[in-house]
């Protein structure tokens, strides 16, 4: 298919499985979506981009805090923050932005049936459609997520603890 595929302005990949399995479970789902997929899309489709293109990698806020039962999950969305900062530092040079959105939860399929706010993915898109405008390469679309960062930063050790202690 990759070789059908030529002039590329955007590539957003957004892909996303959380098996809820804990890290000593042996589970490779989550790895092999959220990082090797988008990992192997950036690989072949990064040289289709055009001059000035973009890249635009959806992860979670969860990529820089941990849930329990989570932990795959998490430590995949880390994996996936860490690949996203080597492309971005790599296509530097080729004029090739990279964008990643680290969002809270959103009312997809893979939410449902969780009691938690979630954002609806039309407010998600538009806030990641504004970042890009704004040349913002770590995009956090949603309250949840500015939240999270803004406690990351200041208050990082109680906020690991209710975390820890959310479920």
């Amino acid at each position: 298919m990759a070789s059908k595929i030529d002039n590329i302005d955007y590539l957003i990949n957004n892909a996303g499985v959380n098996s809820l399995k804990r890290v000593f479970n042996d589970s490779k789902i989550d790895f092999e979506v959220n990082l090797f997929g988008t990992l192997n899309s950036c690989q072949i489709l990064s040289k289709k981009l055009n001059k000035n293109g973009s890249i635009v990698n959806i992860t979670s806020i969860l990529a820089l805090i941990n849930l329990p039962i989570m932990g795959l999950y998490c430590a995949s969305k880390s994996a996936l923050h860490s690949i996203t900062q080597a492309f971005r530092a790599e296509l530097q040079k080729e004029n090739i932005k990279v964008y990643e959105v680290l969002s809270g939860p959103i009312d997809t399929n893979m939410t449902k049936g969780q009691d938690m706010p979630k954002s609806s993915t039309s407010y998600i898109v538009s806030n990641i459609l504004d970042g890009i405008k704004n040349e913002e390469f770590e995009i956090y679309p949603d309250d949840f997520s500015k939240m999270v960062k803004r406690r990351l930063k200041d208050d990082k050790e109680n906020l690991e603890k209710e975390f820890l202690n959310s479920l």
